[in-house]
């Protein structure tokens, strides 16, 4: 059932919504009676729901996925400082001792090995034993 009603609204919202309504060729009825089921819907999926609507899953999937890859550019950027103080400190150690640089080549290849063999985290009191 229909029923005309009569409301007051801003210029530029409407204006807006004579816009939608044009670019998605359908009546300004048809276009207002959409958003009103928009905003109904949503207010029930605030408050009532206990379902998740799909255009909500998407946009916290969307929010996911932004935050690992920021989360991933921050951790890529930790390790390679980690890394570059790693090497830094390695030299001066290998250089005070005088350890020839094929014998820290070796030491790396058996660390490697190391972690190759145990699938899992070096610790430094296995590597001393």
């Amino acid at each position: 059932m229909l029923k005309a009603v009569t409301w007051r609204l801003d210029q530029t919202l409407l204006d807006d919504v004579y816009k939608i309504a044009a670019e998605n060729h359908q009546s300004i009825t048809s276009c207002i009676s959409d958003a009103l089921k928009l905003y109904r819907d949503s207010c029930y999926i605030e408050n009532k729901a206990v379902a998740i609507n799909t255009s909500y899953l998407n946009a916290t999937k969307s929010m996911v996925e932004l935050l690992e890859h920021k989360l991933n550019n921050r951790s890529n950027q930790l390790i390679s400082s980690l890394a570059i103080q790693q090497f830094i400190l390695a030299k001066i150690i290998a250089e005070s001792l005088d350890i020839s640089p094929d014998a820290v080549e070796l030491y790396r290849k058996q660390a490697v090995e190391f972690l190759r063999e145990n699938n899992r985290v070096f610790s430094l009191k296995e590597g001393l034993d």
